[in-house]
C-alpha cells in the first residue's frame, strides 16, 4: 500500500504519471501551509484528483511545537537546512503509518538548480566560471576568510571543468546528499519505509549527462509526463492560473476583514 504527494510542481507530477496504473492502490495527500506556495499546491492538487478520481486528502497546517523540533534537530543531528519541513514535522507525523512513502526525491538532481539561482542572483556571471564566491553564496553562507579558503579548497579538488558539472556536484553535496537525505531521518516513524525509486546511481548519472538546455527546460520531467500521461500536462506546473490569483486575493481580503 503506498501514499504520494501531489502538488502543483513538476516531480509528483511525474511521479503520479509514472504510477498511472496503479492510483487505485494510492492514497495521495497534499500538505497546507499558510504561503502562497503552499496554496498553489493545495489547489492545483484538488483540480486533479477531482478530475482524475483519485483518493486524495488534505493535510491540514499544524505548527511544531517544541518537543517536535527537539525531535527533529535529535533526529537529523541539528539540521535545519530545510526550515519549511522543521517548522511543519507535525504535519508529515499524520501520514498513514502502515503505507510506504513513494517520494520523487533526487529528481531535482535534473534541474540544474544552482544554476539557475546563480544566474538570477549574479546578473553579470557568465555562465561558464564558478568561483568561492559563487558557492558561498548558494550555500547561504557568510563571505569569510575562512569560508572562502574552504570553497578553493573544495574547487582545487574537483575533477570537472564545466560550470553546469561543477554545479551539479555542489548540488549533489550541498542540498541532496547533506539536506533532504537527513532532514527525511526525522520522519521515520511516519510511515511504514519510504521508496526513492531515482536514488539509484545509474539514474544520477543519466540525468547528469543530459543536455544543458534540456535540464534547464524542465525536459526529463516533461517527457516522462508526456511519455506517460499526457493529460496531466494541461494543469499548469508551478503557474497560477486566473481563477486560483482570484481565490488567492479573496481568501486574504477574508482574513483581513477577520483581523
Amino acid at each position: 500500500p503506498l501514499q504520494m504527494s501531489i502538488t502543483a510542481g513538476q516531480d509528483s507530477r511525474a511521479m503520479l504519471a509514472a504510477a498511472r496504473l496503479f492510483v487505485e492502490q494510492v492514497e495521495f495527500f497534499t500538505t497546507y501551509q499558510p504561503t502562497r506556495t503552499a496554496e498553489l499546491d493545495v489547489y492545483m492538487a484538488k483540480r486533479i484528483a477531482r478530475d482524475r478520481r483519485l483518493n486524495h486528502r488534505i493535510i491540514p497546517h499544524e505548527a511544531a511545537n517544541k518537543a517536535d523540533k527537539h525531535l527533529w534537530l535529535y533526529r537529523t543531528g541539528c539540521s535545519i537546512g530545510n526550515p519549511p519541513s522543521f517548522q511543519s514535522a507535525r504535519l508529515i507525523k499524520r501520514l498513514d503509518p502502515d503505507r510506504v512513502f513513494l517520494s520523487g526525491y533526487i529528481g531535482e538532481v535534473v534541474r540544474y538548480y544552482y544554476g539557475k539561482t546563480l544566474s538570477k542572483s549574479v546578473p553579470q556571471w557568465d555562465g561558464r566560471t564558478i568561483t568561492p564566491e559563487h558557492l558561498l553564496l548558494l550555500s547561504q553562507a557568510p563571505c569569510t576568510e575562512e569560508g572562502l579558503a574552504r570553497m578553493t579548497s573544495w574547487l582545487s579538488s574537483v575533477p570537472l571543468e564545466s560550470a553546469d558539472q561543477i554545479l551539479d556536484l555542489f548540488y549533489l553535496e550541498q542540498r541532496v546528499g547533506c539536506w533532504i537525505s537527513v532532514a527525511t531521518s526525522a520522519f521515520a516513524d511516519s510511515y511504514r519505509f519510504e521508496l526513492w525509486p531515482l536514488n539509484s546511481r545509474r539514474i544520477i548519472e543519466l540525468m547528469l549527462a543530459l543536455p544543458l538546455e534540456f535540464k534547464i527546460a524542465g525536459g526529463m520531467h516533461r517527457t516522462l509526463i508526456f511519455q506517460e500521461w499526457p493529460e496531466l500536462m494541461d494543469y499548469p506546473i508551478n503557474e497560477s492560473s486566473l481563477a486560483f490569483r482570484f481565490q488567492y486575493k479573496a481568501s486574504r481580503f477574508l482574513q483581513a476583514l477577520k483581523k
